[in-house]
């Protein structure tokens, strides 16, 4: 049975108050020596590594893959903490996240049309984005599939944090194209909107981005629904430091017209898959060559 310590201290009725004294840094530490214990055990090796080996064995070699993993494994184990923490963590937001070019997103919102924020779907911490945004005092929304706006609470814990609204697409048009309507008020009221963008293994040539294992098309129904909203869109990744801080760096807003939006965000995010593969999660989905990812 795996026992989360960040969600023992920081879920648990009795302890979740004196827990906030603990400094992040010491979990971040404790998440960095599991992982390498693991990194190291042959059984997970076989289990969450073998796709991630699968697919940048092809691009890297053993001495950097074998780091790769490492990192990897924290990265995935440190974005389980943060979610369990954030109750505890959310008031030193100031010390445990470096927001970058947050003089973007400040000029973008100046033009009164709201903005986007865009990054790749699975990539780095990109659940952090609109808690740590929220806490900083924008009015953040979030859109994804499979939970509700009220779900936040049971996700993110109870405490007292800024909360953000969950714009969910929903299962069928009718629930999509409430979803747009509701994007579309939250930019009227100058808010600010954070979108994943999914890559796909077909799609059309326009949407293709450079990638080091098979094809790679980004969403072109989604880049079509920007470009029809015509906000600003500001490109957003977020990853951490050797320090365990987490790192939320914003680009200069992009016009909503898909040639921008794929020299711009499509280049920034080939990059990031190329030089950080370790902060990214879809590995498994692009070495089935499923559909999506």
């Amino acid at each position: 049975m795996k026992v989360s310590l960040a969600k023992l201290f920081y879920r648990t009725p009795g302890i979740r108050l004196a827990s906030k004294a603990i400094p992040p840094t010491w979990f971040f530490r404790w998440t960095s020596w599991t992982a390498g214990l693991a990194a190291r055990s042959g059984i997970t090796r076989q289990s969450r590594l073998k796709y991630f080996r699968t697919v940048l064995a092809s691009c890297q070699d053993p001495a950097r893959l074998e780091e790769l993993g490492r990192k990897h494994l924290i990265y995935r184990k440190w974005s389980k903490t943060v979610l369990w923490a954030w109750p505890g963590w959310a008031a030193r937001h100031n010390e445990l996240v470096l927001l970058e070019g947050e003089e973007h997103l400040k000029t973008a919102l100046g033009e009164g049309r709201g903005a986007f924020l865009l990054s790749g779907h699975f990539y780095g911490f990109e659940r952090l984005v609109a808690p740590t945004l929220a806490q900083r005092g924008y009015c953040m929304n979030r859109t994804g599939f499979g939970w509700r706006g009220d779900d936040i609470s049971e996700r993110w814990g109870k405490g007292t944090y800024a909360r953000w609204e969950h714009i969910n697409y929903g299962d069928d048009r009718h629930q999509r194209m409430r979803a747009l309507a509701k994007v579309e008020r939250a930019l009227g009221r100058n808010e600010v909107v954070h979108i994943s963008m999914r890559g796909f293994s077909q799609g059309e040539p326009q949407f293709e981005i450079p990638f080091f294992y098979g094809k790679f098309f980004l969403d072109g129904l989604l880049i079509e629904v920007l470009e029809y909203l015509e906000a600003p869109i500001l490109p957003c990744f977020a990853l951490s430091d050797d320090r365990g801080r987490f790192v939320v760096r914003l680009y200069p807003a992009l016009p909503p017209r898909r040639a921008e939006i794929m020299s711009g965000f499509g280049q920034l995010y080939a990059g990031y898959l190329r030089d950080q593969p370790e902060f990214s999660q879809i590995w498994k989905n692009v070495a089935q060559k499923r559909k999506e990812w």
